[in-house]
């Protein structure tokens, strides 16, 4: 059976790219567009290709009035506002022409549109929400994921379009929650939604449009007549047992004018939801430098190494968070007449989290040499989280400029006891703070240049505690940090020809003071460690970035290099960073790009690698950051794409390789109980390499679904253990099948099959699989009744050990009224207690079970007024 899905895969991919080449062998078909009164060139004219009645093509004109496709067809049209609609038939083999536009007065007639499913003008693309929706979703991010090309991330909430992070998430064309768009996606009833729309290569600032191109794209939600303008309240509670009581409730109140947004709302429960996710920062348009999620903090700069880690499933929430939860968020948003746009919000969450688990970890030192660690784990953790901002920002076609400042506090305290071989105890004290600003101006001073300033400060401050009792002995870690950082840049942004430029110069400043002491371990081996330790940063930088087009391609090339001077402890290192990068994109026509990049670069890890003391991070678990470390990469990426839009018929092929080399090899040893990962002045590569292989194709918008992906992943590497060296082969393919069928409008189904086969050479060769499946059933026998079954499962298969989970499954009835819905549900049908979940590398075996819920019993009342 795998051997007939690779042959239909590779037949299919063949014959999509052979389409593609007879395609591309069609010559360009370019113009220019004049007012037929004085001749001035028009720029913005929308040109439309036709082959018949299919539109082929389609392009607007540039600031010069000129225009070219890599297509042909029989028919053009051109349409400007205040001037008439173009038409001209074409002429076979037609290279050139000159359009001549007609001014008109511009009249406003009541007309009759007849919308597609799906419109594609320019660079926009129009969902209908209707027709993706088979009445289930709840909520935005629900109906987000039915969209062609869209997908979420469901640890994380970022929305991705093509496989990229949108630059901008917009409601009514206004952006109200800015990079914390969770709390629309999770909370905004998708029944108010009309349209989503999606502005591929996105420019958010204007006066950089038509100067500096975005490769991201942004998603704008559009809503239904009712939806805008007035306030609207949104409800949601639900009672349930066992536990007495379980609840839910939720109320959203909102307003999308022209003029101003606001969203206000309150939550909790505890049957499952981590609320506190939706007040994550996602990777977004004014975002500097690297961006980590942490799905464990509210925010990832408040993570250090002391933190208790929580187990996370592969399952749905609700079978295994066990919580209490609340959340408040206030937010608001007007726009003045002359364009100024003020921003307030105000957040505070908080929770409880409980979890039981039993873990056992086997370490293969040897042939003849293991060591087995078991915890049966009781944790339960707290988390108070605040935040404050204010932000402003004007948008106009010369000017923009943006201020923004925000402050925020977490307090998180965890305890966890365990109690099999070596009973214990550890808990954890975690304050934070952060007060950031962050200020962006940019000026078109011509017509083809642009200049912008950045700049962004922030300090942190935590102040990080723990304890850790045990049998043996009775420990005590302080972590301290203070931080401050500064980036400052200039960046120059113009075009001449087909060339565009994009200089930028700047200075980072930083300074981090750090007091870490660890005592109590002398018994077993470990001195008191204590070092009061500072360093500050002087970082230039400065990187040259070109794009420029050659026929259907754009190249883009960029060179980006920093020289960090470190002055720690009274003495002066120079670390310099480069990364230049190369880059093709190949518009073939209307439904094939290919895309291509390869990059290298020679970087080193935070200044706070320096800290040389070790670090506890649980009660048997320490780590020593040893020095700054050395890592030289070089990543290649291919990508061939087929979109047909209108079609709803998707296709693309992906691979990529990695050669990673370090000049410090992680190093872990187990002595007495006790686990050490150290840094080893060695150097030591890593190779990895995949392939993947997608078809996804809509027949009707949600009649039929299937969306098929393939990845194989081979990757060679080595590390350090117990004092020698050990070098592994890891392959794997992983086969992700989902089907979505709602044939009639009283009957829906989903299922998604994830199969994984993993091989692993290396001092104890492995080889083991792994199959998922989940699914969802839905009837409507009449109008206003509902029945929905889901399902989920999980099956394993180790040498010598199988692993079959009892299947989750959920029931529910539900029955629709004029303003209500009113939901009866059963939760874990079939009471599956525990759930079993093993992880292999090749000298580590980590196998996990975890409590779930129980059968719960809930009742639900959703309403919009």
């Amino acid at each position: 059976m795998r051997r007939i899905s690779r042959w239909l895969f590779l037949l299919m991919t063949g014959s999509l790219l052979g389409s593609g080449i007879i395609h591309a062998q069609h010559s360009f078909f370019s113009g220019r567009v004049l007012d037929d009164v004085d001749g001035k060139v028009l720029e913005g004219v929308f040109i439309t290709v036709y082959e018949g009645n299919k539109t082929v093509g389609s392009v607007y004109s540039g600031r010069d009035g000129s225009f070219s496709l890599p297509v042909g067809g029989s028919s053009l049209s051109a349409t400007l506002l205040g001037y008439k609609v173009y038409h001209q038939e074409l002429e076979p083999g037609i290279k050139q022409i000159e359009i001549r536009m007609s001014p008109s007065k511009l009249e406003i007639r009541p007309a009759q549109v007849q919308a597609s499913v799906v419109e594609q003008r320019g660079d926009t693309l129009t969902f209908v929400a209707q027709a993706f929706s088979d009445g289930q979703e709840r909520v935005l991010g629900e109906l987000l994921q039915k969209l062609p090309g869209i997908t979420i991330n469901s640890s994380t909430g970022t929305v991705y379009h093509n496989g990229r992070p949108i630059n901008k998430f917009y409601v009514e064309g206004m952006d109200l929650m800015g990079n914390r768009y969770g709390v629309v996606t999770q909370n905004l009833s998708s029944s108010r939604v009309a349209k989503v729309e999606v502005y591929q290569r996105h420019q958010p600032v204007r006066a950089l449009q038509g100067i500096s191109q975005s490769a991201e794209s942004a998603v704008n939600i559009v809503l239904k007549e009712d939806g805008r303008g007035g306030w609207a309240l949104g409800l949601n509670g639900a009672i349930g047992a066992p536990t007495v009581p379980l609840f839910s409730s939720q109320a959203v109140l909102t307003r999308f004018t022209k003029q101003s947004q606001d969203l206000f709302l309150l939550k909790g429960n505890n049957i499952g939801n981590d609320i506190l996710r939706e007040l994550q920062e996602q990777q977004y348009f004014g975002k500097t430098g690297s961006f980590v999620v942490d799905t464990q903090n509210a925010d990832a700069d408040f993570a250090t190494e002391l933190r208790p880690l929580r187990t996370e499933l592969p399952l749905p929430q609700r079978y295994w968070y066990d919580n209490l939860s609340g959340l408040g968020s206030l937010n608001h948003l007007v726009k003045t007449d002359n364009g100024l746009q003020v921003k307030a919000g105000m957040s505070v969450a908080a929770e409880h989290f409980r979890e039981q688990s039993l873990t056992r970890e086997e370490i293969r030192l040897g042939e003849s040499e293991t060591v087995v660690m078991e915890e049966d784990r009781d944790l339960e953790d707290k988390r108070y989280y605040a935040d404050l901002s204010l932000a402003l920002d004007r948008n106009d076609a010369k000017r923009y400029l943006s201020e923004e400042f925000r402050g925020a506090v977490q307090w998180r305290d965890a305890v966890s006891a365990l109690s099999r071989n070596n009973p214990y105890e550890q808990d954890y004290h975690l304050p934070s703070l952060k007060l950031e600003n962050s200020f962006n101006l940019t000026s078109r001073y011509r017509e083809d240049r642009a200049v912008t300033f950045h700049s962004e400060a922030e300090f942190i401050r935590t102040a990080h505690r723990a304890n850790y009792t045990t049998a043996f002995y009775s420990a005590e870690q302080h972590l301290s940090e203070s931080t401050f950082r500064m980036m400052n840049d200039v960046e120059l942004d113009f075009r001449t020809g087909r060339l565009r430029w994009q200089c930028t110069a700047g200075t980072d400043l930083s300074y981090m003071g750090t007091r870490a002491r660890l005592t109590g371990l002398a018994d077993r081996g470990v001195e008191d460690q204590q070092q009061d330790f500072s360093v500050f940063s002087i970082r230039p930088n400065i990187s040259l970035r070109s794009t420029f087009y050659l026929g259907a391609s754009q190249w883009t090339a960029s060179l980006p290099a920093s020289v960090s001077v470190l002055i720690a402890q009274g003495e002066a290192l120079l670390v310099p960073d480069f990364s230049p990068a190369l880059s093709v994109s190949l518009r073939l026509n209307q439904a094939w790009d290919f895309s291509a990049s390869v990059s290298c670069s020679r970087s080193h890890s935070a200044p706070e690698s320096l800290l040389g003391v070790f670090l506890m991070q649980d009660w048997r678990t320490l780590s020593r950051r040893g020095g700054l470390r050395r890592s030289d990469r070089i990543v290649a990426t291919a990508q061939i794409r087929y979109s047909d839009n209108l079609n709803m018929f998707f296709s693309s092929l992906a691979g990529s390789f990695t050669r990673r080399t370090v000049d410090r090899a992680a190093a872990y040893d187990y002595e007495g109980g006790l686990a050490f990962k150290s840094w080893l002045p060695v150097s030591l590569g890593s190779d990895s390499f995949s392939v993947t292989g997608r078809l996804n194709k809509y027949f009707g918008a949600r009649v039929f679904v299937v969306d098929w992906v393939c990845t194989g992943a081979w990757t060679e590497s080595d590390e350090y253990l117990q004092g020698r060296a050990t070098h592994y082969l890891d392959r794997t393919l992983t086969s992700d099948l989902s089907l979505r069928l709602h044939p009639a409008g009283w009957l829906s189904a989903e299922m998604e099959g994830i199969f994984s086969l993993t091989d692993i050479r290396g001092e104890s060769p492995m080889q083991y699989s792994t199959f998922r499946l989940e699914g969802s059933l839905s009837v409507r026998p009449l109008h206003q009744l509902s029945l929905r079954l889901l399902g989920y499962g999980l099956w394993q298969r180790i040498p010598g050990l199988e692993i079959s989970n009892i299947p989750l499954m959920d029931a529910s009835l539900g029955w629709q009224f004029r303003r209500f819905e009113l939901v009866l549900e059963c939760r874990n049908l079939m009471d599956g207690k525990e759930y079993v979940q093993e992880s292999v590398t090749s000298w580590r075996s980590v196998s996990t079970v975890s409590s779930l819920a129980g059968r719960q019993y809930l009742v639900s009342l959703r309403a919009t007024l």
